[in-house]
C-alpha cells in the first residue's frame, strides 16, 4: 500500500567509515547534511549534544573492527526515536509526551542554511547569526564574486596567495565545525604540537586539528585537500588550524582568526573618536569667534540697564542657532 512500503526509499541515514567515521543523511545521491566528526563528546556539526542531555547517553565507537553509534535513555518513562522525514528533508529525534498523546520534535538537522551541505563551498565559513551567511577566512577570496554579492556563496572561496610550504603559517579558526574527514591522516598518540610539526613537514597539507576534546584535546587530524562543509559556531566548535601563505598572515598578531575581528573594531573606535575630537574643536573654534563678534557696545547716552531685554534673547537665540548651522555644514 501507499506510503506503507517497508523497502528502501529516497533517503538514507548512514555512517561513511572512511578517515575518521561521520554520519551523512542523503536523498538519492546527493548528500544533504553532514553531522562532523565525533569528537569525543558529541558529533563536531552538533554543539548542542551534551553528555546525558536530558537522560539520554550518546556513544560512538570505531576500531579495525567496525563502526557503531547508538544512544541509551537513563529515564525509562521518557520514550524517544530517531527518524528520517522526506517531507522536511530532516533527521529528527522525537520524544513522546503523554500529557498530549504526540511525538515533538526535541532535536531535528538541518535546522538552518549553514547545516546544508557545503552551503558555503571549499574554505568557506558558514555563520548562521551573520549576514551574508559566508564568509572567507583570512587569506581566502571569494571564488565568483559576482555570485557572493548575490549571496551564494557556494562556489566557495580561493586562496589570496600560493602557499610556499617553508615560511607557511597556520591561521588559528575557533569554535568551527571541523570540515569533511572522508580523506584524512589521523594518528590518536600525537598531541597538537606534533600535529602541527607533522602539518608543517608536509607541503601538502592544508589543516590540522585534534581528533578529541577531551581531557584538553588528544590525537592527530591533517587534511591535504580543499576544506569543505565548514560553520562558524558562537561557542561549542572546535580549534582549526589552516595553513596560509606568510604574507597573508604578516597583520595578525597571533594568527587568529578572530583577532582580525578585534583588530577592526579598534580600528573603527580609534577612528570615530578622532571624528569626535575634530567636532569638539570645531565648535570651540566657532563658538569663539561667534562670541567675540557678538559682543555689543552701549550706544552714547544709554544705560546698559536700559537696552531692550527682548531683543538681547534674541540676538542669544541667533547666536545659538548659527553655531549649530556652523557644525552642520562642518560635518
Amino acid at each position: 500500500m501507499p506510503g506503507k512500503d517497508p523497502s528502501s526509499g529516497n533517503y538514507s541515514f548512514k555512517i561513511d567509515p572512511r578517515g575518521i567515521p561521520e554520519i551523512f543523511l542523503w536523498r538519492d545521491d546527493n548528500i544533504i547534511y553532514r553531522s562532523g566528526p565525533w569528537n569525543g563528546e558529541r558529533f563536531s556539526g552538533v554543539p548542542e549534544m551534551q553528555p546525558e542531555t536530558d537522560s539520554i547517553t550518546f556513544s560512538f565507537s570505531y576500531d579495525n573492527h567496525g563502526v557503531y553509534y547508538s544512544f541509551s535513555i537513563g529515564n525509562s518513562s521518557i520514550l524517544s526515536r530517531l527518524v528520517v522525514t522526506s517531507g522536511a528533508d530532516q533527521l529528527q529525534r522525537l520524544t513522546w509526551v503523554p500529557s498530549s498523546n504526540t511525538w515533538t520534535k526535541f532535536w531535528y538537522a538541518p535546522k538552518d542554511q549553514c547545516d546544508d551541505y557545503k552551503a558555503c563551498g571549499s574554505y568557506g565559513l558558514c555563520d548562521s547569526n551573520a549576514s551574508p551567511v559566508c564568509t572567507c577566512m583570512r587569506g581566502f577570496s571569494p571564488k565568483n564574486q559576482q555570485a557572493w554579492n548575490l549571496r551564494d556563496g557556494s562556489d566557495g572561496c580561493v586562496r589570496n596567495t600560493n602557499l610556499d610550504c617553508g615560511s607557511d603559517k597556520f591561521l588559528h579558526v575557533e569554535d568551527v565545525k571541523l570540515p569533511e574527514t572522508s580523506i584524512v591522516f589521523s594518528n590518536r598518540s600525537m598531541n597538537l604540537e606534533e600535529c602541527k610539526d607533522w602539518c608543517r613537514r608536509n607541503c601538502s597539507c592544508t589543516a590540522y586539528a585534534n581528533i578529541e576534546v577531551t581531557n584538553g584535546g588528544t590525537g592527530c587530524v591533517t587534511w591535504s585537500g580543499e576544506l569543505i562543509d565548514m560553520r562558524q559556531y558562537a561557542s561549542g566548535g572546535q580549534d582549526l588550524f589552516v595553513r596560509i601563505a606568510a604574507s597573508d598572515a604578516e597583520d595578525t598578531a597571533d594568527g587568529s582568526q578572530k583577532s582580525n575581528h578585534i583588530g577592526e573594531i579598534i580600528g573603527i573606535t580609534i577612528s570615530a573618536a578622532v571624528v569626535i575630537v575634530g567636532l569638539v574643536v570645531i565648535y570651540w573654534k566657532k563658538r569663539k569667534v561667534l562670541g567675540i563678534s557678538n559682543v555689543k557696545t552701549t550706544p552714547r547716552g544709554k544705560n546698559p540697564a536700559e537696552i531692550d531685554s527682548s531683543s538681547s534673547k534674541q540676538d542669544e537665540s541667533w547666536s545659538v542657532n548659527q553655531v549649530t548651522v556652523t557644525l552642520l555644514d562642518a560635518r
